[in-house]
């Protein structure tokens, strides 16, 4: 599978298989506290494009990890939308 496919959605979200809760326990998590350190840093680097990417994977991770749909995500996007 190519991981830097991406969705017909025009999302950032790669085409990944949704893990299975014992892959979510075997150091996923962690790396989801070692991503909110790259964005401190790139951040703090005024790289802010650099940090949206990664607040986007951290997302992506989060989700996989808790078994949240793709579909999910977009109802939560289209809803915080329409509160703008």
């Amino acid at each position: 599978m190519d991981l830097s496919s991406r969705t017909s959605s025009n999302s950032a979200r790669l085409l990944l298989p949704r893990l299975s809760p014992p892959l979510a326990h075997q150091g996923l998590e962690s790396l989801v506290g070692l991503i909110d350190e790259c964005i401190a840093i790139v951040a703090a680097a005024r790289l802010h494009e650099t940090a949206e990417l990664l607040r986007v994977a951290r997302l992506d991770l989060v989700a996989r990890l808790n078994g949240i749909s793709d579909e999910e995500l977009e109802q939560l996007a289209s809803a915080l939308q329409m509160t703008e």
